[in-house]
């Protein structure tokens, strides 16, 4: 301590100011986080950064990586093929970036384990890989206390509006309500299908009202969408109908972002942490670019119930 402390007064007396070139070279490592996501989104209209999903977690990324001396720098790719894996390699190889942060890949994607083979270090958010470190959302508790609400408050039938089954935050979000409606009075809970978009939410009210002539139903009904941007395309449908709610049905979604807050009435829903989820990752990344060995591989973090009456 006494040797550095005096090597920093002679710096500063100097005038020396640390070069991030040689920084770099001295540590083999760029202190670079790559944040690589797809192009084209299936079902997306618009860029993925556009989407509060993704500028959500990158926030709590960048914020993360800053205070330990890090930047994030964007990669984007095309596709799931060879190209966008050799690309990802490459970058990293380069030494570009020490890292990589995965977002919106689907089930079937063969990127994560290609990059295992490369031994290249990365984190997969939303998704999972055996082998690979992992943050996820935890949906249960938010799920378990919807139910709570919705058998105090009388209701009666419980449709789920489900995501894409190709994503794998879908397939939790079944399994979590699959697991918590056994015992229930929802047990036979009903699934329509939808994509996470507004159009999707639109017609699965379509479905539930009819497309013609509005069909009340008669038992007290809540409908619970994937995502809340599904959630205002059912309050469109209602909207334009006239139909009421919650007097004549109940909404829940799936989010807890600021469009929830806009609706009227305010939605209920389930609030993912995105920005934490971004913390955590940009965290246990770094861990492993310096050479740290991971306590456990895969994180989840639980989201809160947002009441909005």
């Amino acid at each position: 301590p006494e040797t550095a402390s005096r090597i920093r007064e002679i710096a500063e007396k100097a005038g020396y100011h640390p070069n991030l070139l040689a920084r770099k070279l001295a540590f083999n490592r760029s202190f670079q986080l790559g944040f690589a996501l797809p192009l084209n989104l299936e079902g997306a209209h618009r860029g993925p950064l556009r989407m509060s999903y993704y500028s959500d977690i990158l926030d709590g990324m960048v914020a993360a990586a800053f205070k330990r001396g890090y930047r994030m720098s964007l990669y984007p790719y095309e596709s799931d093929g060879a190209n966008a894996v050799q690309q990802l390699v490459e970058a990293v190889k380069r030494r570009d970036v020490d890292g990589l942060a995965l977002l919106g890949l689907r089930l079937d994607s063969a990127i994560p384990a290609s990059l295992l083979r490369a031994g290249v270090p990365f984190i997969l958010i939303g998704s999972r890989c055996k082998g690979a470190l992992s943050v996820n959302w935890d949906q249960r508790q938010a799920i378990k206390k919807l139910l709570e609400c919705l058998e105090k408050d009388g209701y009666e039938r419980l449709v789920h509006v489900c995501g894409s089954s190709c994503f794998h935050d879908a397939r939790r979000q079944n399994a979590a309500l699959e697991d918590a409606v056994s015992g229930t009075r929802f047990a036979s809970c009903e699934t329509l299908e939808g994509d996470y978009s507004k159009a999707s939410g639109y017609l699965a009210a379509k479905h539930i009202f009819g497309e013609r002539k509005t069909k009340i139903p008669k038992r007290k009904t809540c409908v619970f969408l994937a995502c809340d941007k599904m959630a205002a395309g059912f309050y469109n449908f209602c909207y334009e109908r006239k139909i009421s709610i919650p007097g004549d049905i109940g909404v829940f979604g799936s989010d807890g972002g600021e469009l929830s807050k806009a609706l009227h009435p305010r939605l209920c829903t389930a609030l993912q942490p995105r920005s934490q989820m971004g913390t955590l990752a940009a965290d246990m990344l770094i861990n492993l670019c310096s050479g740290s060995s991971p306590s456990s591989k895969e994180a989840e973090i639980a989201g809160a119930f947002i009441d909005g009456s």
